[in-house]
């Protein structure tokens, strides 16, 4: 009994931590509301804007590398004619069981 006791609950146990899932945030860089010319923007002229773009890796090994490209992209896609400031960018993993995620996140304020 107590050598198949011990069977279940090491089962258990790496059943366990191969289910769970850990999060963890690499940087945040934030930026201030000044325009290309240096003049400071008033932030009731502007609206939010924000995107964030996801890379899937399992075992080390992803097809999408450009993550980080298309939420720069996607970001300049969002305010057509306009300016971006306040540019905040948040880099983040969630780790699961042999692989993770990357996520970026750009929060930002568009002037007209």
């Amino acid at each position: 009994m107590g050598k198949r006791y011990t069977i279940y609950t090491a089962l258990i146990c790496f059943i366990c931590l191969a289910a769970s899932c850990m999060h963890s945030v690499h940087s945040c860089a934030a930026g201030d509301l000044r325009d290309t010319k240096g003049r400071q923007v008033n932030i009731d002229k502007t609206e939010p804007v924000s995107v964030e773009t996801r890379q899937f890796v399992v075992l080390g090994i992803s097809n999408d590398t450009g993550y980080v490209e298309e939420a720069y992209k996607r970001l300049m896609d969002t305010c057509p004619g306009g300016e971006i400031v306040g540019v905040t960018v948040r880099h983040s993993t969630d780790l699961s069981f042999l692989s993770y995620t990357d996520k970026v996140r750009i929060d930002a304020r568009c002037v007209k």
